[in-house]
């Protein structure tokens, strides 16, 4: 009996400890410092408690807790009503649970401080609400209009302060003149809710009378209207805007010369092609002092790659000992309905390039050389070993310009745009990985889907 009441006295130490801890935790403010505190002792109290059930219940109120000590954290509205609404609900969850399956502890202990917290939730919740009431203001993006036959949308630009809550169910409301304007529709609305930093253009459309277009100018008294989080509607002060009117007449045109790259155009125009010149000597340069070497551009869509490769192709023309076959955008190759495989189809539109940079360079003045190429596609597609007839034909150009004094010395580089489609191509197993053997040297311009890992060599 003796080590029995022993026994039963550390226990009710050890359950009276535990009480006095809980109590503790009851008495929480929504401030990181208290949660901090009572988070770390809460860790300490799961092995004085007996039944399995009651620590994970401890448990569950240390993540309300830890969510709580995140939830302090926040300065966005939109974060703190989600976690706030989150401690309430996973309270409310956990009161039920013990409700439908009490022991002592998660009856007598347990439970009261998970109704505190749900009630200070509560509580805390209701004070954001009052002090995060949306803060509007208005303004106009554009001041000066030209009406068309007498009609305009003017645009009103409406801003909720950083911090607030959202506005919902935002309208403006006009005070109409008939002397200068009507409304063309009865409401103008924002059919979403403005959160606390956002802005919003909104569009009035407008009927304008004569005496306001022959005035040059009317003004427009409008304010918003709008639902708080708490469900109260809310107007803002009346704004009394003036807006000007002016004459088609009157507008000058002004030519903007980066409108014909404003759909990824290459920049042809050297005075608008900017700070590239170093980009593009160094490739040059690289390309003139190696025997065989490959390079590889490549960066997000728009970057201008597709800009320098046409720039660099006027540099490097002007270095009379090399042959440049530019095959543009080697996507274009691809023919989803032709029998002729995706491999062949390239090779005979690099052959192409070099009969016609061949021709380029008789033109310059070059001695004529002696070259048998295919006549036609159907030719070459129909040897029975294209990729060996393709190697043939380089082979024989070496030979030639090797014997002609003009055409010794003069190497082959390949311009390549969209060199990712090869690649994907390769993946896909449309063609294969072997395909890197059987080029020239090569200057590749590769899309931003850039693989790394993946190294792409071209020889002579």
């Amino acid at each position: 009996m003796q080590l029995w009441d022993e026994l039963r006295r550390k226990n009710f130490d050890e359950l009276r400890k535990v009480s006095s801890e809980i109590r503790f935790i009851s008495g929480l403010e929504f401030t990181t410092a208290s949660l901090e505190v009572r988070i770390e002792r809460i860790k300490r109290l799961n092995d004085g408690l007996f039944f399995e059930l009651d620590q994970r219940r401890l448990k569950q109120i240390q993540n309300i807790l830890e969510t709580a000590f995140d939830l302090c954290q926040q300065e966005k509205f939109t974060d703190q009503e989600r976690l706030a609404e989150q401690i309430e609900r996973t309270c409310q969850e956990l009161l039920g649970e013990i409700e439908g399956n009490p022991t002592k502890i998660s009856v007598e202990e347990l439970y009261p401080v998970v109704q505190t917290i749900k009630e200070k939730t509560i509580k805390w919740k209701e004070e954001l609400y009052k002090k995060s009431v949306p803060e509007l203001s208005l303004h106009l993006p554009i001041e000066s209009y030209i009406p068309d036959r007498n009609l305009l949308n003017v645009q009103v630009s409406v801003t909720n302060r950083i911090g607030c809550s959202p506005a919902e169910a935002l309208e403006l409301i006009i005070r109409q003149d008939k002397d200068s304007f009507t409304v063309a529709k009865g409401e103008v609305k924002l059919y979403s809710s403005l959160e606390g930093g956002d802005s919003e253009i909104i569009e009035i459309p407008l009927q304008v009378t004569e005496r306001a277009v022959s005035s040059q100018a009317f003004s427009l008294p409008l304010c918003a209207r709008y639902r708080t989080r708490s469900g109260d509607t809310v107007e803002t002060p009346e704004y009394n805007f003036s807006i000007r009117l002016s004459s088609a007449k009157d507008f000058e045109e002004i030519y903007n010369p980066y409108a014909p790259y404003a759909e990824s155009g290459i920049v042809e125009d050297e005075g608008m092609f900017y700070e590239r010149e170093e980009l593009i000597q160094n490739i040059a340069q690289t390309i003139q002092q190696a025997k065989a070497k490959s390079v590889v551009i490549y960066g997000q869509k728009r970057a201008g790659k597709s800009s320098i490769l046409y720039h660099l192709k006027k540099k490097l023309q002007t270095d009379k000992k090399l042959l440049i076959l530019d095959w543009g955008n080697i996507g274009s190759v691809r023919d989803k309905h032709s029998q002729t495989p995706l491999l062949h189809q390239i090779l005979w539109g690099i052959i192409e390039k070099l009969e016609f940079a061949i021709e380029d360079k008789i033109g310059e003045g070059l001695a004529p050389l002696q070259l048998p190429l295919p006549t036609s596609s159907k030719d070459f597609y129909s040897h029975p070993d294209p990729l060996t007839y393709f190697k043939e034909i380089f082979e024989r150009y070496k030979r030639q310009a090797a014997r002609i004094s003009s055409w010794q010395n003069v190497r082959i580089v390949l311009l390549i745009d969209e060199f990712t489609y090869i690649y994907d191509w390769i993946i896909k197993g449309e063609i294969a990985d072997c395909f890197c053997q059987t080029k020239p040297a090569a200057l590749i311009n590769r899309k931003e889907q850039h693989r790394k890992g993946l190294l792409l060599y071209f020889y002579n």
